[in-house]
């Protein structure tokens, strides 16, 4: 036979001997403890915005918390490899190859910078065709690099608005009616 809702509740508080009472002092105490951590929350965003006006990078600033628990050791392999990854990539850290070095770059330098300054042109270009907007510019305000997918996302917005006013790219749409194909009408004139 079925047992009655009432007679469960009694039976389980009675197996381990759990009040009401204490269930309900239970969630009190989880209610204050979840009212302090969303204090703790807001002041700690409070906190944060105080830092960033102050002209910190909140990303280097949790960085630098983070590892000053770590090893000095494991630290330093970190940050080798970063800066090891963003050469590669071309974009190294605290170093411009053209900055400033005239004749002293050497050619295999030169020619990895003419490799990515035309990838870096590709990516612009292909950016401002497929319609992304203009801020997302993954190269740094004032170098070459960003000013050249700058350029390049322009081309490629043109790109857009040459197919949407239906020129086919020349950029000039002709209003009234279609001129007449010369070379379609040198058949049908007489010879003078």
């Amino acid at each position: 036979m079925a047992e009655s809702l009432s007679d469960a509740a009694q039976h389980l508080s009675n197996s381990n001997e759990v009040t009401q009472a204490i269930s309900l002092g239970f969630h009190a105490e989880m209610d204050a403890l979840d009212d302090e951590s969303l204090s703790i929350r807001n002041a700690r965003k409070k906190l944060r915005l105080r830092i960033k006006q102050a002209g910190i990078n909140l990303r280097g600033f949790d960085r630098a918390r983070n590892d000053l628990e770590r090893s000095g050791t494991d630290r330093e392999a970190e940050d080798l490899e970063y800066r090891r990854q963003m050469a590669w990539n071309a974009k190294p850290v605290g170093f411009q190859p053209t900055m400033d070095l005239g004749d002293a770059v050497d050619e295999g330098l030169r020619a990895l910078n003419v490799h990515e300054l035309h990838r870096i042109d590709t990516d612009g270009f292909e950016a401002g065709r497929a319609g992304h907007k203009r801020g997302v510019n993954p190269w740094s305000l004032g170098t070459e690099a960003y000013q050249r997918w700058d350029t390049a996302w322009v081309r490629g917005q043109a790109a857009i608005a040459s197919t949407l006013n239906g020129s086919g790219g020349n950029g000039a749409k002709r209003r009234g009616r279609p001129r007449k194909d010369a070379t379609a009408n040198d058949d049908d004139q007489p010879a003078a």
